[in-house]
């Protein structure tokens, strides 16, 4: 990500918001047959989901863990993956009108040939400029938030449900969901304006839906969903 082209955000730092345009194995064509949305968090923790573009979505692929930036390079730690994944640097391009290229090598999972791969980015603001991030206290489990979108994904076994969220002028809607789980995205999506009072009080929009929330959501405390603790590790407004 150079610093000459993109003067509004410092994206090596900044919590973001990327839905991607394309991706394509080098030479072939670029295409988009999937909606890719990725958050990042302050601390650069990341959730990225893929859901095929039919009229009932389904899960492609879903990856979560710690996204390593730099003005140039970045990397992926994951602790969740759908499938295999590597933990391999990319370089990060800025294009004239803001959008983010990222290329590097990768093994295509249709002939297991590694091959250079571009993927182009582009970044929306978050408003509210919050972010949330919720783990599942047995592991395999997150749920990132950034501004207006919501993400969660839970893996135990073979089993995974996955969901994504957006507030727009109606509120908070689910738009996406795969699986038979249950996440605490609607928790992680509630604001304080919704809620009233200092910091919100999310135990009255908790009941009737299976959780239980023992306080103020803040940093350090747990939500319990059907018996599993989700516990809030990030809580950070800028």
């Amino acid at each position: 990500m150079a610093t000459t082209n993109h003067p509004r955000v410092n994206t090596a730092t900044h919590p973001l918001i990327l839905t991607r345009l394309y991706h394509r194995w080098i030479p072939r064509l670029a295409k988009e047959p999937t909606s890719t949305l990725l958050l990042i968090t302050p601390l650069n923790r990341f959730l990225e989901l893929r859901f095929s573009r039919t009229s009932t979505p389904l899960l492609l692929h879903a990856t979560a863990g710690t996204y390593l930036r730099t003005a140039t390079h970045g990397i992926r730690g994951y602790t969740i993956s759908t499938a295999d994944a590597e933990n391999q640097v990319h370089t990060l391009h800025h294009q004239l009108n803001g959008d983010i290229m990222e290329s590097g090598m990768l093994t295509d999972p249709v002939d297991g040939v590694e091959k250079g791969y571009e993927a182009v980015w582009r970044i929306s603001e978050a408003n509210p400029r919050l972010a949330v991030v919720m783990v599942l206290r047995q592991g395999g489990g997150m749920v990132v938030r950034v501004g207006a979108w919501c993400q969660g994904v839970m893996k135990i076994g073979n089993e995974v449900t996955a969901e994504r969220w957006i507030r727009d002028r109606g509120g908070w809607r689910r738009v996406a969901k795969s699986g038979g789980g249950r996440l605490p995205c609607s928790i992680a999506c509630l604001d304080r304006d919704e809620e009233g009072g200092e910091g919100g009080k999310y135990l009255r929009s908790a009941r009737g839906l299976g959780f239980v929330v023992a306080k103020t959501l803040e940093q350090g405390d747990v939500v319990v969903v059907e018996g599993m603790e989700w516990r809030v590790v990030e809580k950070f407004v800028w």
